[in-house]
């Protein structure tokens, strides 16, 4: 499934500069080969080589790896706290610039403007059910978000997924089933 949702991924937008950023989700995988040698000798037993990231031309960083693409800085991130956007608000006044965190399942967004300028953080909903059998009854919602990038500066867009669907560009978009 993975595969085959980076193949579209990539068939969609053939010309795009594409960066997958490991979470702690995919390092499980790697932490699974040290307790297991003799699969760790297999080339496939990768992220990079399930998911055909060199094949689909996806650049990749490992966990816990951060990048900043035009002043924003965006990580799979560690950090959690209870409430939404609170992580967002205390990865902003750490970092003292914009930016993006994916670690929290959650929406939140937090902004300070300063005499060193106008600022952003927030954190990314997750692309997974929302249940889990080790979290009963998790603080998360459904969500990703679109980060345009301009010469005067970055536009970061939220996209909540509610009811399995979701509006973008003055459009409903709704799952299939």
């Amino acid at each position: 499934m993975g595969y085959a949702f980076i193949k579209r991924v990539r068939d969609t937008c053939p010309q795009t500069r594409i960066i997958f950023i490991a979470g702690n989700h995919e390092d499980r995988i790697r932490r699974f080969a040290w307790d297991h040698p003799n699969l760790s000798s297999l080339r496939f037993f990768t992220i990079e080589e399930m998911l055909g990231l060199r094949q689909f031309d996806i650049e990749y960083l490992p966990y816990p790896h951060s990048l900043i693409l035009n002043n924003f800085y965006i990580a799979h991130g560690k950090n959690v706290n209870q409430q939404s956007a609170y992580t967002a608000k205390n990865l902003l006044h750490k970092k003292m610039m914009s930016g993006l965190t994916n670690h929290v399942h959650r929406m939140g967004s937090h902004f300070l403007t300063s005499p060193g300028g106008d600022f952003e953080f927030h954190e990314n909903g997750c692309m997974c059910e929302l249940v889990a059998e080790y979290e009963p009854e998790p603080n998360w919602q459904q969500g990703f978000g679109v980060l345009r990038m301009f010469p005067e500066g970055n536009i970061f867009e939220p996209i909540p997924i509610k009811n399995n669907a979701l509006s973008y560009g003055g459009q409903l978009f709704r799952a299939s089933t």
